[in-house]
């Protein structure tokens, strides 16, 4: 039974074997030689035709069964074997014609492009050939046309000799006649050539007076170059001093602004208490007039009243018509008399109500002087606004001009600082390396050492603020810089910041301020880190904070000097840094230069301060 399992086992592999035939075009199908030589040999071993000696000795039986055990082990390996071998075949297989399949595409493609490369190909080779057939027969045609030409052209030099020679006899005295006429042509043009070179020579020294004249003109002009550059410095300082002129009238206007007003009160007051007089009197005097006639234009009116009533009564049986007529007449008269009184008492009246409106006129006239003054005073008001703004700008642009500067000559002097090996040709230096702080010390003619930072090859990048945005205190209250003796001085403010990652923005007496706010910046640990301060390149006062001190991102820290005032409160006081060696961070001192620096852990200059009153 086993052999027979075996025979059948050993058919049914090569049934496989017969069956699965590698790629014939794979370059990636690898028989596993080994594995059928082993397999081979196994096979041979088992289906060898040696055939067993059984007998019925016990011992030859258990050679038997361990002989045939062992058999049976052999066979297993050697099944797990075959079906592993089997998968891995049928794997490879697969592989094989997932390739062969990647590969009939690939020449598909490429049998696609080559047809059409030798389509396109063709097309230019027919367009070629057409075209040299065609240049062909252009370049056979000019050639026949070449021969033509050079024939005819022999003909006609045949020609045009044998014509010479007839007619030579005869153009010889018309040749004469040209030659005669041409000499004296060439007389004429030796003749205006003369003259040319007369006008040539008179235009050469007009030339050569006009380039005296524009050398002349020239200087004229480098002069007056210079002069103007002269007006512009002069006009630079008259606007200096106009600048200054309208600080002092703007000061001026503000300690005479309350001295106006109360002038203009002043005068208000008066003028409105004398028209009050005047109208008051002008009310009584008015008053007292019109009683007066009142009652004496009532007494006469009851008289003629009586006497009209009177002599009406009593003559007016007596008398006749005619009389009657006659004390019309006279009641008439009287009349005329009564209102001549009343015209008289009119007349007296008119001057009164005349002054009265040539009073109540003044009056107006002064109030539309006192409003044409309010707006004249208004007009000078916003015009005083104008020109201080128009100040404010132009200080403004004047310090940030020299801001950039200053700032420009700062980094020429880095970059030059590093470029040159010394500091000046004509100093000696010796340079010693410092394994603690990493420090250059140039020793200068005067025998003066100076501590210079190594940098390192990074970008510098200066940051340009105002004062006004510089200078701010504790409390935000803008300092206020005393602009005045700066313009009557000629003197400028100066204040350079060059900055690496970190910044020193507000530097005052008490306190100076470092600010941790760069593009990508992060927590700072600030161990081993000093500030340095000098005044004016003298002994330096040393600054540095505590192992454990960190400078958050985006935050910044004070460093107060040992006399900084209100402290406040202790507990407050006992966290802040205090620069114990460090008296005021600034000086006010004409001329003095404050310099301010942040050395990092290895000596690098991470962000200076630089302050001069010149």
């Amino acid at each position: 039974m086993p052999l027979k399992k075996e025979k059948h086992q050993h058919d049914s592999t090569d049934v496989i074997k017969s069956q699965i035939t590698p790629l014939n075009n794979s370059t990636n199908t690898i028989l596993p030689t080994n594995e059928n030589l082993l397999l081979e040999n196994s096979y041979r071993h088992l289906t060898s035709t040696n055939k067993t000696n059984f007998s019925n000795d016990s011992a030859i039986g258990l050679d038997h069964l361990s002989l045939i055990r062992g058999h049976k082990n052999d066979l297993d390996v050697l099944n797990n074997r075959f079906s592993n071998y089997v998968n891995a075949l049928q794997k490879k297989s697969k592989e094989n014609n997932d390739l062969q399949k990647k590969v009939d595409i690939e020449k598909q493609k490429h049998k696609y492009l080559a047809t059409k490369d030798n389509h396109e190909l063709d097309t230019q080779m027919n367009e070629l050939r057409t075209e040299i057939d065609e240049s062909a027969v252009l370049t056979e045609h000019f050639i026949i046309k070449h021969d033509r030409a050079l024939k005819e052209l022999a003909l006609l030099k045949d020609k045009i000799r044998t014509e010479e020679d007839n007619s030579y006899v005869k153009r010889r005295p018309l040749l004469e006649k040209e030659y005669q006429q041409t000499s004296v042509q060439l007389q004429e043009l030796k003749r205006s050539c003369e003259d040319l070179e007369k006008i040539a020579q008179a235009s050469k020294n007009q030339m050569n007076l006009m380039n005296d004249l524009y050398k002349k003109l020239e200087d004229e002009l480098h002069d007056l170059t210079l002069n103007n550059i002269r007006l512009q410095n002069n006009l630079r300082t008259i606007e200096e001093q106009i600048l200054f002129k309208k600080a002092t009238y703007e000061t001026e206007k503000a300690e005479l602004g309350n001295e106006q007003a109360k002038q203009k009160q002043f005068y208000t007051d008066e003028l409105g208490k004398a028209i009050e007089d005047i109208k008051y009197d002008f009310q009584i005097l008015l008053k007292h007039n019109k009683a007066l006639l009142e009652n004496s234009y009532a007494d006469r009116m009851e008289q003629a009243k009586t006497q009209l009533l009177a002599y009406e009564t009593t003559k007016q049986q007596q008398q006749p018509l005619a009389a009657t007529r006659i004390s019309i007449d006279a009641l008439q008269n009287e009349l005329k008399q009564v209102e001549k009184v009343r015209q008289d008492i009119d007349n007296e009246y008119r001057p009164l109500v005349d002054l009265y409106l040539i009073k109540q006129k003044e009056k107006n006239q002064t109030d539309e002087e006192r409003i044409r003054l309010d707006n004249e005073y208004n007009r000078l008001a916003n015009e005083i606004n104008h020109l201080t703004q128009a100040i404010e700008v132009g200080e403004q642009y004047w310090f940030s001009v020299h801001f950039e500067l200053e700032t420009y000559r700062k980094l020429l002097d880095l970059e030059t600082s590093k470029s040159l090996p010394t500091i000046n040709t004509t100093t000696t230096t010796a340079i010693t390396n410092n394994n603690n702080n990493n420090k250059n010390h140039v020793v200068l003619s005067n025998g003066k050492d100076e501590h210079i930072p190594i940098e390192e090859p990074r970008p510098t990048v200066t940051i340009k603020k105002p004062d006004v945005q510089r200078a701010i205190s504790k409390t935000g209250e803008i300092k206020r810089r005393n602009t005045k003796n700066a313009f009557e001085e000629g003197s400028i403010f100066i204040c350079n910041i060059i900055l690496g990652r970190f910044d020193i923005d507000q530097v005052q007496a008490g306190f100076i301020s470092i600010n941790n706010a760069a593009t990508h910046c992060v927590d700072q640990l600030l161990k081993g880190w000093t500030l340095v301060h000098t005044i004016n390149n003298g002994p330096e006062c040393i600054f540095q904070f505590s192992d454990t001190y960190v400078l958050r991102a985006r935050t910044r820290v004070r460093v107060y000097s040992n006399k900084a005032e209100n402290i406040g409160n202790s507990a407050v006081a006992s966290t802040r840094l205090i620069a114990s060696s460090i008296p005021v961070w600034t000086s006010t001192n004409q001329g003095d230069n404050v310099k301010i620096v942040l050395l990092d852990d290895k000596g690098i200059n991470r962000a200076q301060y630089s302050e001069t009153w010149q």
